[in-house]
């Protein structure tokens, strides 16, 4: 049960405070047993659905949250042990170079696309990621760096070996979703899910945190 606090300004900026060097302790405690007085697995299961109000990178880092009835949490992230998963759409003015991409399409011995994409995934890379080998002449799932996008034409590096530039064009109704690991994507207003351990009533050390982007993600400003 998340307790429903008053206090207008305070809910956030004093329990930050109080928990600035007790939190990363949690979080290096967490799973390991009864350290330091501290047993993590005492703590209540507890699952959290509300919005995103407001986003404070660190280490660990916190999200701010509103549910429907007002309940306040300060979810507390650690990339060590946080599952966190950002999904959502994006607009083509979202693309830029250095981002990760993915398609499926496929490729001639100069490793342009034989068609224009109409899906693409913007992610998040991860060190597990498979390393496709790609070749021409075959439709494959095609992942990897974005090195240029202009005018709907984008130059790509891919992952793994083989052919390594891909050049091709987008589809003008072509659709594109998002799947981030990093908690900072959110947007404000976005709607959250999370699965974790409450501490001190309205904290909440976080194992699983899904996001749900309210807008488009978009490169406008």
């Amino acid at each position: 049960m998340i307790h429903n606090f008053r206090q207008p300004l305070s809910w956030i900026l004093i329990p930050l405070i109080v928990v600035a060097i007790s939190t990363p302790l949690l979080f290096a405690q967490s799973g390991k047993g009864k350290q330091g007085g501290f047993d993590p697995s005492k703590l209540k299961d507890t699952i959290y659905e509300g919005r995103v109000v407001g986003v404070a990178p660190g280490l660990p880092g916190k999200i701010m949250c509103l549910n429907a009835d007002n309940q306040r949490a300060i979810v507390y992230v650690d990339p060590r042990q946080t599952m966190v998963n950002v999904r959502g759409v994006a607009e083509t003015s979202a693309l830029k170079s250095q981002m990760f991409i993915r398609f499926t399409g496929t490729v001639d011995e100069t490793g342009a696309l034989t068609e224009p994409i109409k899906n693409m995934e913007i992610y998040t890379p991860s060190p597990s990621d498979p390393q496709n080998d790609l070749t021409a002449g075959t439709e494959q799932i095609i992942e990897g760096k974005l090195l240029r996008y202009a005018d709907d034409e984008l130059q790509l590096l891919a992952n793994g070996r083989g052919i390594k530039k891909v050049t091709g064009t987008l589809d003008p109704t072509v659709e594109i979703t998002v799947h981030f690991t990093d908690y900072k994507m959110a947007q404000k207003e976005s709607n959250i899910t999370v699965r974790g351990k409450e501490y001190q009533q309205i904290h909440i050390l976080a194992q699983d945190v899904e996001i749900e982007l309210i807008q488009p993600l978009s490169g406008r400003r």
